[in-house]
């Protein structure tokens, strides 16, 4: 965990979902609501980066396969 935590930024981001590391970097730049009132959703995605956000990921994206 301690290599995913130094990876927290909006130009490298890696989360870990159900022990599973992943590179969001693509997908938090791309996400809708930047530059909008529905900021909100990615700055939810960057607070979650560098961490174990598996409860998060699966309240939020429960029809979500991987």
């Amino acid at each position: 965990m301690a290599e995913v935590a130094a990876h927290k930024y909006v130009d490298d981001l890696w989360v870990v979902i159900d022990g599973r590391v992943f590179d969001i970097t693509e997908h938090l730049v791309n996400h809708h609501g930047w530059g909008t009132a529905a900021i909100s959703t990615p700055l939810s995605i960057l607070a979650a980066g560098g961490t174990d956000c598996s409860q998060d990921f699966h309240d939020i994206h429960r029809w979500a396969s991987y």
